[in-house]
């Protein structure tokens, strides 16, 4: 079987396996914890806008989520932008177990108003929209389908300019499911299987 490529590039699973959800939670340079945010609208003066530089289509926080590389900006750099899809649909999910049901309540918590984010109501509203519900409707954040929508949306309204086609999401939602780095990587990639522990001699995610 072929290696699975990410970007033209292969990455050695210490780096793709980490995933423990912690949704905000990173080690700064010198290796104490600190807590963020799980994510704010950043865009650039000039260029390409941060979630692009970054891979990372939602501006998502370091939170140890598979395919994480490094932190730029106070926001996680990711392998490629398909793990940055796949870090949305587990962060989705993530929400829903801690009891966010509505639009509304699920903004606040990514991009929350002490974090100076004025525009959370647009944001919520655009969100809302492409759902077709209202801001303080329940939604179910695990379900597929409410996140082929909702992904787009955000990765948009974050400033992300890449790929965001239907086949690309359900990557993204697909390899979620998942936790094992050689089934994410060949769902991401569309690829064969390939086992990066037997090059690297790293265990794999249990």
């Amino acid at each position: 079987p072929r290696p699975a490529v990410i970007s033209n590039r292969a990455y050695p699973s210490s780096l793709l396996s980490r995933d423990n959800d912690r949704g905000g939670s990173g080690m700064n340079p010198f290796g104490a914890r600190r807590n963020y945010a799980e994510g704010g609208v950043i865009r650039a003066a000039n260029g390409l806008s941060l979630a692009d530089r970054n891979m990372n289509p939602g501006n998502i926080r370091p939170a140890g989520f598979m395919g994480e590389t490094g932190v730029n900006s106070g926001y996680s750099t990711y392998a490629s932008p398909e793990f940055g899809l796949r870090a949305m649909s587990k962060l989705s999910d993530t929400y829903s177990d801690k009891g966010i049901g509505t639009v509304r309540d699920y903004i606040n918590r990514y991009a929350p108003p002490s974090d100076n984010n004025e525009n959370n109501e647009a944001y919520a509203n655009m969100v809302a929209q492409a759902l077709g519900v209202g801001v303080d409707d329940p939604v179910d954040f695990k379900n597929p389908e409410v996140k082929k929508a909702l992904i787009p949306a955000m990765a948009q309204f974050e400033g992300y300019k890449g790929d965001l086609s239907p086949e690309l999401i359900n990557q993204g939602i697909a390899a979620g499911g998942t936790t094992d780095v050689t089934k994410a990587n060949e769902l991401l990639s569309g690829v064969d299987s390939f086992d990066p522990s037997n090059l690297f001699g790293i265990k794999k995610e249990k």
